[in-house]
């Protein structure tokens, strides 16, 4: 067990990293799905390595699993204390909405109004109306994301969260 004292931005990292070694520790057990038992009918091959590698791999995913929660519920606990879950929140609703905008923005621009002939009635011009609002939305849209990203930022470069782990990812 050890203890670490990381910044919030060292911390997440870190949370990338244990989902990377997760990954590592189910490769290995995933390399001996289709290994030999026996042959021909024969007696049962002698597996103890191959099991015992499994073994390994199987309490390393969970050691890895009780780090992962560890320093995820110290980071939720950071970020309310410190008031950042609510940025957070806010950031993620506005991100949502941004992305349901943008490609309005992008489809129905001005300059690329969409001319068809129509019979019967003759030139018809299709676009999206109050496609002024929408642009002027999308762009104050992505000035707040960046100013609320940028908050977020400078407050997890410098708030520190300690906590005791089983496991110790290299943080390169």
């Amino acid at each position: 067990m050890a203890t670490l004292s990381l910044t919030m931005q060292a911390a997440i990292f870190h949370l990338s990293q244990l989902k990377t070694e997760l990954e590592r520790a189910k490769n290995t057990i995933e390399q001996f799905t289709n290994f030999p038992l026996s042959v021909n009918n024969g007696p049962p091959a002698d597996i103890r390595q191959q099991v015992e590698a499994v073994n390994a791999a199987l309490d390393r995913m969970a050691d890895i699993e009780s780090d992962y929660l560890t320093l995820q519920n110290a980071i939720d606990a950071k970020n309310r204390e410190t008031g950042t879950g609510h940025l957070l929140n806010e950031v993620s609703a506005k991100r949502r909405r941004l992305k349901l905008l943008e490609p309005l923005a992008a489809v129905f621009n001005a300059p690329k109004a969409n001319f068809q002939a129509e019979s019967g009635v003759g030139l018809v011009e299709y676009g999206l109306p109050g496609y002024d609002d929408v642009l002027k939305t999308v762009t104050a849209l992505r000035a707040e994301v960046n100013r609320l990203s940028l908050a977020i930022d400078k407050s997890n470069a410098t708030t520190e969260v300690t906590v005791d782990l089983k496991t110790v990812t290299p943080l390169s």
